[in-house]
């Protein structure tokens, strides 16, 4: 039970951390909410809700998910933990066995020598050069990769992605500040230090 607890505790929590960081960026990039809404108003409308069918006609939409993961993953050190079953060499450095090693993602998604400016939130470079958020390119893995991969990675990101959909409609709130950005609620996860807090508009509204 300890293991599927946990399990079902990643596949929930990482969602609902991710989708928290989307509405955050959509208050802060009103630029970006628009043309995010602009696309989900042309591929489904006002009628329905998004189903993760709609994803593959959403690329915008995509990429904005994809950037809040760069910018913000929700478990940046433990994407990639690994124990040395024995001594080994990395890098001219002695690794122990028994040594936990944790790969910093966030490290890796803010590095200039990797990303061009890797401060900005900018959804565009997606478009530019499309990378894959599921194991593929170790530039941006935060679910991890290689025979350790989450195995719920399938799962996370069709739900993360028509979930944002309600993000869209966050049109007012406290907008978040760089003292009061996230605080580590666990091991595994980034948290906000107080709850974001936003007014939802009708969908018909502009």
């Amino acid at each position: 039970m300890g293991l599927l607890a946990a399990r079902l505790a990643c596949l929930t929590d990482t969602v609902v951390i991710l989708l928290e960081w989307v509405m955050a960026r959509m208050l802060l990039h009103p630029g970006i909410q628009s043309k995010t809404q602009a696309e989900l108003d042309a591929v489904v409308g006002r009628g329905r809700a998004v189903s993760d069918a709609d994803v593959a006609r959403l690329p915008y939409l995509q990429r904005v998910v994809k950037e809040t993961l760069r910018v913000h993953p929700p478990g940046p050190l433990l994407s990639w933990a690994r124990l040395a079953v024995h001594d080994a060499v990395v890098g001219g450095h002695l690794v122990p066995a028994g040594t936990t090693a944790m790969v910093n993602m966030w490290a890796i998604a803010h590095d200039p020598a990797v990303w061009a400016e890797p401060s900005a939130f900018r959804p565009e470079r997606f478009e530019e050069e499309d990378v894959s958020v599921l194991g593929g390119d170790l530039r941006l893995a935060p679910l991890g990769a290689g025979r350790h991969v989450c195995r719920g990675k399938r799962w996370r990101l069709p739900p993360s992605t028509s979930g944002s959909r309600s993000c869209c409609t966050a049109s007012s709130g406290r907008r978040p500040t760089a003292a009061s950005t996230w605080r580590s609620a666990s091991a595994c996860h980034w948290r906000w230090r107080s709850p974001l807090c936003a007014s939802p508009r009708p969908g018909g509204d502009r």
